[in-house]
């Protein structure tokens, strides 16, 4: 068991910032089932309200702002910040957090000419509060088609926010069954699903940088290496995933994980006390070990914030992505991850099935269980609430079966990855998101 650092540095010697933030991707006009083109009715502007930091909220509000920009609709974005538990707009002149690594991030090479282009204030029609629907109250204007953007990750959308949804004058969601659950709580206000738009640009690394890693990590040996990017809480079930790792591997098997967390996790129920996730890693660790009588296999714990750099690092160095939460509304990491052709093992319970698809070979069994109630402060998961507990055996098997003989996987994940490539392209996914406001 081991803990490792990620340098965010890198040197980018050229930038074309002739058209900074447009992809590669040409946008296309919608189309009807004959071919001709079908008319969209454009907002006069978006005003888009997000945090832009590297959280799963932040990078996806990025993306639609990249994609509505590339569109030629008038998009002003308006980045947040916390202030106690209320958010307010950063303040003029102050940069949010993601700007400060775009520097070293080739995939965020647009970032300050796409914030510098939605800077200016525009006409708008449509305000979109790309938050959880606790801060929409306060961002909301009078007069406008105020839309929120929001995400959630058990069969039952928490209580309180069933008038807090209906407050929004269309609710958009990443998924299928984010949109089931709400229409299913009884939310008036339409629902509309627009997925998250893949990843056009990624950071590149030489051998040497590659083989530094290995080393530095501890899985210079390593025949084959797993690894997750997740956040140390009861719904991630890291110590879960923790514990198969150890059971599906001996310490001569040329096996790793690298785990990407925080520095803090939350401890054990029912007070989910903080503590560092090097401690909670490694006591996971030594209770498996210690019920089997044998070492772990290599494991490394990154506890440390990482840049775009470092987590499209860990894409290069991964030959698996392997996750057993229990429930998501999408899994950013997991999608970047299965849009490079990576091979994925996770709980075959959540919303990523839209992308993955249902007979998608890494699925691991589960069966419904009732939701702690979390955080403890201020919960949103309540018992009335399940997900997804996955079946630890099952995932123990997948794991092995997939280093014993990688090929099916990797063909699976092949395929996964030509679908994603047509079905979640920016100009596709724009399209969608403009005709969820219509």
């Amino acid at each position: 068991f081991c803990h490792g650092f990620l340098d965010a540095g890198c040197r980018l010697d050229a930038l074309d910032f002739g058209r900074p933030f447009a992809s590669a991707e040409r946008v296309r006009r919608p189309r009807c089932g004959c071919g001709r083109t079908r008319p969209v009715a454009l907002p006069t502007g978006i005003k888009l309200l997000s945090f832009v930091d590297h959280s799963g909220y932040g990078m996806a509000a990025l993306a639609y702002v990249r994609a509505l920009v590339n569109t030629g609709v008038p998009v002003r974005w308006v980045p947040l910040r916390y202030e106690g538990d209320r958010v307010r707009p950063l303040p003029p002149g102050e940069a949010p957090p993601l700007a400060l690594l775009a520097a070293a991030d080739e995939s965020l090479a647009d970032l300050p000419a796409l914030l510098a282009a939605t800077s200016r204030p525009i006409a708008c029609d449509t305000v979109v509060a790309h938050t959880v629907p606790e801060h929409w109250p306060a961002l909301f204007e009078p007069g406008r088609r105020n839309v929120g953007y929001t995400v959630w990750e058990t069969d039952r959308a928490p209580a309180h926010w069933r008038t807090l949804l209906d407050r929004a004058d269309r609710v958009l969601v990443p998924c299928a069954m984010n949109r089931d659950t709400f229409v299913a709580a009884g939310v008036r206000t339409p629902v509309r699903v627009v997925p998250h738009v893949r990843r056009h640009a990624w950071n590149n690394f030489a051998p040497d940088e590659l083989a530094a890693a290995r080393v530095r990590f501890g899985i210079a040996g390593a025949r084959f290496v797993f690894y997750s990017i997740n956040a140390w809480d009861p719904r991630k079930a890291l110590r879960t995933l923790l514990r198969a790792f150890v059971r599906a591997f001996h310490a001569d098997d040329g096996v790793a994980l690298v785990l990407k967390t925080g520095p803090l996790g939350y401890g054990a129920p029912p007070n989910y006390a903080r503590e560092p996730t090097l401690a909670l890693a490694q006591a996971a660790v030594d209770d498996a070990t210690d019920e089997l009588d044998r070492d772990a296999p290599p494991i490394c714990v990154l506890p440390n914030v990482l840049g775009g750099r470092g987590i499209d690092l860990l894409h290069e160095l991964g030959d698996a992505y392997v996750t057993l939460p229990h429930g998501e509304g999408w899994a950013l990491g997991l999608f970047d991850a299965a849009t490079r052709g990576t091979p994925a093992i996770a709980t075959g319970w959540g919303g990523h099935l839209d992308y993955l698809g249902a007979d998608w070979p890494g699925a691991v069994p589960s069966r419904m269980a009732q939701v702690p109630v979390w955080p403890p402060e201020r919960p949103s998961y309540w018992p009335s609430q399940r997900w997804a507990d996955p079946d630890v055996d099952a995932a123990v098997a997948a794991m092995r079966a997939i280093v014993e003989d990688p090929r099916p996987a990797r063909a699976a994940a092949a395929s996964i990855a030509e679908r994603i490539a047509n079905r979640y392209a920016e100009p596709v996914v724009a399209r969608e998101y403009l005709e969820a406001l219509e």
